[in-house]
């Protein structure tokens, strides 16, 4: 799988707040329980985890100061042991963050042939979700 297109379909999808559907998502192009993050993303497990806990408390419409419903919400998707500092439910949703993103780009944008158009186009794509 190629992490960074992935990762960019999922910031994208966490963005937008919604997710994609259970039948879109794939075991092969998707991340998998247990699997961990490649090297090159290891780094961002913590705040990926946080932008997954952020999405879901948005997309639940939970109070910011309802803390026991953020603890129980953070306690379904945390699992600081696993490889990916996730559940399989985070993962699961995670994973469903990036088909959502990735549906949403695909709506969005033709497909550019260059890699210098792809970034502009993305960054045109993010500029106009409201959150």
């Amino acid at each position: 799988m190629d992490i960074d297109k992935y990762y960019a379909c999922l910031m994208l999808g966490l963005r937008v707040g919604e997710l994609g559907r259970e039948n879109d998502i794939s075991p092969r192009s998707f991340l998998a329980a247990g699997a961990g993050y490649p090297d090159a993303y290891k780094p961002t497990a913590d705040l990926i985890a946080g932008l997954l806990v952020d999405a879901e408390i948005r997309r639940n419409n939970i109070n910011a100061q309802d803390r026991d419903q953020i603890e129980s919400e953070t306690v379904k998707l945390l699992q600081p042991r696993s490889a990916m500092g996730l559940s399989d439910k985070g993962i699961e949703l995670l994973n469903r963050y990036a088909a959502r993103g990735f549906e949403y780009l695909k709506s969005e944008l033709s497909a550019p042939r260059r890699l210098e158009v792809f970034l502009i186009e993305y960054g045109r794509v993010w500029d106009g979700i409201h959150t």
